[in-house]
């Protein structure tokens, strides 16, 4: 039901160049040569419905061998909006959690409010997650740009907002990791130590979750731009340490 994103009555679109009616299943206009695409992308749009935005999310949570085609036919900002705005709450829940394991800080938390420490928090990361989607997209459009493809804003956002999936179960896990890491000390340079084995462990998995949306990443760029998958995965792999790093 989720798949069918195109309605039924609908079996024909007409060629906004030379006006002629195309039947379903050409991607490029029989009659003129133009790339229909984008028009079929925006029509399949139109059909989404909130319980298919809804889908889309679950699935890429639990499945992570290939990026699924009907993003690629229908591309949509809400889904990543949502995973976005998860990945900020667990992000700031783990900050929290940072601190609250700190012997050192825990005394200046019990005299501010934590709600709205809280709410900060997750402002905070949710506008760099934001602007990390869009920079990393810009990135990505330009590589595949370089590559001889002609890359489509919407879609590559699309696509790099819904890879970023498993990174949301990645910090499901870490959270029980980091509340019995022990805590953090700091050094008379201000350098932070995490003293645990754990902080290793869950660097480990968040290493794992950015290698694994780097292969729906590529995936989904192979399949709508038909560009070498494997070639994407090299050269973004980099910026995926680097991530896994930070994050």
């Amino acid at each position: 039901m989720g798949q069918t994103m195109i309605s039924a009555e609908t079996t024909e679109i007409k060629c906004p160049n030379c006006k002629s009616d195309v039947p379903l299943g050409y991607s490029i206009c029989p009659y003129c040569g133009y790339d229909l695409r984008p028009l079929i992308r925006l029509k399949a749009r139109a059909e989404l419905t909130k319980q298919d935005i809804f889908r889309r999310v679950s699935k890429l949570l639990i499945r992570y061998r290939e990026f699924p085609s009907d993003i690629l036919l229908a591309p949509d900002n809400m889904g990543p909006l949502m995973i976005m705005l998860v990945l900020s709450l667990l992000l700031a829940l783990r900050f929290l959690l940072l601190l609250a394991s700190s012997s050192e800080i825990t005394g200046y938390l019990r005299s501010i409010n934590i709600g709205l420490l809280a709410a900060l928090l997750i402002l905070i990361f949710f506008i760099l997650s934001i602007s990390a989607w869009i920079m990393i997209t810009i990135l990505i459009n330009l590589i595949v740009k370089l590559l001889g493809s002609e890359p489509d804003f919407s879609l590559t956002l699309s696509i790099v907002g819904y890879s970023l999936g498993p990174l949301i179960v990645a910090n499901i896990i870490v959270l029980p990791l980091i509340s019995s890491s022990g805590g953090i000390s700091y050094t008379t340079d201000l350098i932070l130590i995490y003293n645990s084995p754990s902080f290793f462990v869950s660097r480990l998995i968040m290493g794992v979750a950015m290698i694994i949306s780097l292969h729906l990443i590529s995936d989904g760029l192979s399949k709508a731009y038909t560009v070498h998958r494997l070639l994407i995965f090299m050269i973004l792999m980099p910026l995926i340490i680097l991530l896994a790093i930070i994050i």
